[in-house]
């Protein structure tokens, strides 16, 4: 019996986001109907890149939600310390 061999570059897609590549993939051919007649490359086109974005953005979701909590997180610091330097504080 011969073992079954690992892919040698596996390719990092979980499991969660085949379900929003789908989607993204139906809807890439959906909006490629249009008002004219596409052919079907164009339509398989439309689907494999909306798949594919669909895919990307859900596997990066993670590192997306970090970046945007970290962005906020020195906006309201900014905010605080223009606020301060507008509106000094007298303890006297």
């Amino acid at each position: 019996m011969t073992k079954a061999r690992k892919p040698q570059y596996p390719i990092p897609i979980q499991a969660a986001a085949v379900v929003p590549a789908l989607i993204g993939a139906g809807i890439g051919a959906l909006g490629s109907f249009g008002l004219n007649r596409r052919s079907h490359p164009s339509i398989f086109a439309a689907g494999l890149i909306g798949g594919i974005t669909a895919l990307v953005v859900w596997s990066t979701h993670g590192r997306l939600r970090a970046a945007a909590r970290e962005f906020t997180s020195h906006l309201d610091t900014a905010r605080d310390l223009r606020w301060l330097a507008r509106n000094p504080i007298d303890y006297a």
